[in-house]
């Protein structure tokens, strides 16, 4: 069984833009602006899920340091463990005027599946009983992925992964990449 923690964080420690061939770099540009996007569920019923957006500027080839501590993608609440994180990183190349997470989440919550979303978790949370079968983060990810799209973005990177509180016990460094980006990621308990 894992150690007894209070705190839970799920951080990025780097951001990686691979190199371009040779032929891509004669006519793509050489600096970009990469936002990263994350939602995380936790299963927390007052917190269904955790979004956050950044937006960095990195050259080709160049990366983004967060420092030791890095970039906060997730923070559980004061005195609520998770039982289990549902997470979906995505790294888009910025071609759109969305620049910051309140316009996003205006954008999302336009949307008429986001309001079809909150509807069905409205739904379960009034009948306990009812089982939904649907995974928040993804739902949101996708919805938020599609405005980035409509507003000229590159997909460059889209991950899901979980841990387990049971099974994982919430330790541990890893990357996930693409073709155009590589991550560093950390999972750290307290």
């Amino acid at each position: 069984m894992p150690e007894k923690f209070t705190e839970v964080e799920l951080r990025v420690q780097e951001l990686k833009v691979e190199k371009q061939g040779f032929w891509e770099s004669l006519v793509e540009e050489s600096s970009f602006e990469v936002k990263l996007f994350s939602v995380v569920s936790d299963g927390i019923p007052d917190n269904a899920f955790n979004l956050e957006l950044g937006v960095f500027p990195v050259r080709e080839g160049g990366s983004v340091d967060f420092g030791p501590n890095g970039y906060a993608l997730y923070r559980n609440r004061a005195g609520q463990i998770p039982r289990y994180l549902d997470c979906n990183i995505s790294v888009v190349e910025d071609d759109s005027d969305i620049r910051n997470m309140a316009n996003l989440m205006s954008e999302i919550r336009k949307t008429s599946d986001f309001r079809n979303l909150v509807g069905t978790l409205a739904l379960a949370a009034a009948n306990p009983a009812l089982k939904i079968g649907l995974d928040v983060a993804e739902s949101i990810m996708g919805i938020g992925l599609d405005i980035l799209k409509q507003n000229g973005d590159d997909l460059w990177l889209q991950q899901y992964f979980s841990f387990n509180y049971k099974i994982d016990g919430y330790d541990g460094v890893f990357e996930i990449s693409s073709n155009e980006v590589r991550l560093k990621l950390e999972l750290v308990t307290a």
